[in-house]
């Protein structure tokens, strides 16, 4: 059997210190010189001095700390008490209220032995009246007060078990010994010392190798990177220090087809950051929620009387806003799907078979009575549609090129945003929830302001409509999508596009969109030539390409945590995409 630490455990035992412990004083030493030495090749000169002189102010603290410690121990255990009231006095000492009344305690039994009791009564009065409430036991300090009366200090019940002067100061100082009895290893931790084969010694620069800070991180790296779920296929390169590395995995595998949609299917998302559940909209004017786990279409969401154009959810997966071609904005009630089964058997396709009988446009019982709200505000279709982050809110825009914002629990409109010159195909809220962005037919991207209701940035770098928008989750980063065949990614900070990602097919009278893919490294949209498009953010090149499907794939949503792409199709096919080590790649 082979006994060599696996990689979980070896992890596992770095994590709980048992290998490595970060609060041991020689270690901190260590990374504080490690950080010297990397402020010094930086030419942080002046910065790494104040931090070396505060580390040696330390070390010298703490030098003598521990020469009071010594002395304190020689002195209890040589009965100086002089010496002992002299070192109380000192900073290590004061707040150490229960070690002072043990040590006040055996100077007053000492003196008891000795039948010196006006002393005795002198110290009771002076030290240990003041410290009666760290006492053994409630009735220790009531003893001692009786002693003042008796010959012998084994009188008082509560110091029967006296041994003598000499066996009592001993007693005393192993009962603290963790605070007074400093072997080579505790001296270490006070000052850090390297050893050699010859001689001891204060460590210094000298010690440290060279570039030693930027090595621990490149081994730290390097683990992180053996010891990841899914290996690279090339060596990646990292940007970052502040997250753990986690190879990117892309999509390259169908894992199953849903059909069940009668029309071509415009949009789907899934249904909270749990993906659990997907929901799509389709040209049947329906939208189906899926259970992505099992691929049964749980439930049918009726009500519009025109296709659906775009879903929005709320991170939590309560509420679903959808977008019709009849002019209207729906908010259905997810939580109430549990009895919003279809009475059909929708057929799913795995593994290349077919699961199921075909479907029909079957009838549910009470579909409509998810929806929570129904928001009639647009003159014509309603092309876009996005949740604020907290439910609370819903923006909306269309074909009358004005973007409207909603009060999802009073049903009203709470502001009208207008500039743009033709239709509004894309919106959504950044990360903070006070900028809407959308994109439109008129090649803008447009940043409202919430409370104003003004348009605070405009930018129209793409030289064809605005197909999609989706901001990241730090608000930092933009998609666009564009009728000129290209995806760009955009600094938000800077209102610039620094990537721009070609390859697919986006030009005629579709809603082809795009958004971030898994760790946002990727980027993934749809296109016209009926594939699933890949392309790695810092090349800007396709990495992967996947299907391909009868007419445009004109949407595509990522789930971090099912690991899931899901695509939609003018075929009216939900697919969902997984990764598979042995799968193919382009």
């Amino acid at each position: 059997m082979d006994q060599r630490l696996s990689d979980r455990s070896l992890r596992a035992a770095v994590l709980d210190h048992s290998i490595f412990d970060p609060a041991d004083p020689s270690v901190k030493h260590e990374i504080i010189q490690t950080i010297i030495q990397y402020l010094q090749d930086e030419g942080y000169y002046n910065s790494s001095m104040v931090v070396q002189d505060e580390t040696n102010v330390k070390i010298r603290n703490a030098a003598a700390k521990r020469s009071q410690l010594r002395r304190m121990k020689r002195a209890i255990l040589g009965g100086d008490w002089q010496e002992v009231e002299r070192l109380l006095t000192r900073t290590t000492f004061k707040s150490m209220k229960v070690f002072k009344f043990a040590v006040h305690r055996q100077q007053f039994l000492e003196l008891i032995d000795e039948q010196q009791h006006l002393k005795a009564f002198s110290l009771l009065q002076r030290q240990l009246k003041e410290l009666e409430a760290y006492a053994r036991t409630t009735d220790e300090f009531r003893d001692m007060c009786y002693l003042l009366t008796c010959k012998s200090v084994t009188d008082a019940p509560s110091f029967r078990e006296w041994d003598g002067v000499t066996h009592s100061r001993m007693a005393l100082v192993e009962q603290y010994s963790r605070l007074l009895d400093f072997n080579s290893f505790q001296r270490d931790a006070f000052i850090p010392r390297v050893r050699s084969a010859n001689a001891e010694r204060l460590i210094d620069a000298s010690d440290i190798p060279p570039a030693r800070l930027v090595h621990l991180f490149q081994q730290a790296l390097a683990f992180q990177i053996g010891s990841s779920r899914h290996a690279p296929k090339a060596p990646p390169r990292i940007g970052t220090l502040l997250e753990d590395y986690e190879c990117v995995v892309i999509p390259n595998k169908l894992q199953r087809q849903l059909v069940a949609h009668t029309g071509n299917v415009k949009c789907v998302t899934f249904v909270g950051e749990e993906g659990s559940t997907l929901a799509s909209g389709s040209s049947d004017n329906t939208v189906r929620m899926w259970d992505t786990k099992s691929g049964t279409c749980e439930s049918v969401l009726r009500g519009h009387r025109s296709r659906v154009w775009d879903l929005s959810a709320t991170a939590n997966g309560v509420l679903v806003a959808s977008a019709s071609g009849d002019g209207s904005v729906r908010i259905w009630d997810s939580s109430q799907l549990q009895d919003m089964r279809d009475t059909q058997e929708w057929p799913v396709k795995k593994d290349g078979e077919w699961v199921g009988r075909p479907g029909v446009n079957g009838e549910t019982r009470g579909g409509e009575g998810v929806c929570r709200a129904a928001l009639h505000g647009h003159a014509s279709d309603v092309y876009a549609v996005q949740l604020h982050a907290r439910g609370n809110a819903v923006a909306s825009g269309g074909y009358d090129r004005v973007v409207r914002l909603y009060d999802t629990e009073t049903q009203t409109l709470l502001k009208s945003f207008a500039g743009h010159k033709s239709s509004i195909g894309s919106v959504a809220f950044n990360g903070r929830g006070n900028l809407i962005v959308t994109g439109s037919k008129d090649s803008s991207i447009k940043f409202w302001d919430v409370v104003s209701g003004l348009c605070v940035r405009s930018v129209s770098a793409h030289l064809g409509e605005v197909t999609s928008v989706e901001i990241n989750e730090s608000g930092s980063l933009m998609v666009s999508s564009s009728k000129d065949n290209s995806n760009r990614l955009w600094d938000i900070r800077l209102t610039k596009a620094v990537k721009r990602f070609k390859g697919h097919q986006n030009t005629s009278k579709n809603f082809v969109r795009s958004g971030f893919g898994p760790r946002e490294d990727v980027v993934i949209g749809g296109s016209e030539d009926g594939r699933v498009y890949i392309w790695d953010v810092e090349s800007s090149e396709v990495v992967q390409t996947l299907g391909s499907a009868e007419g445009a794939v004109f949407d595509v949503e990522w789930n971090a945590r099912q690991s899931l792409l899901a695509s939609c199709a003018n075929d009216g096919i939900v697919s969902l995409w997984c990764f598979d080590e042995g799968g193919p790649e382009r």
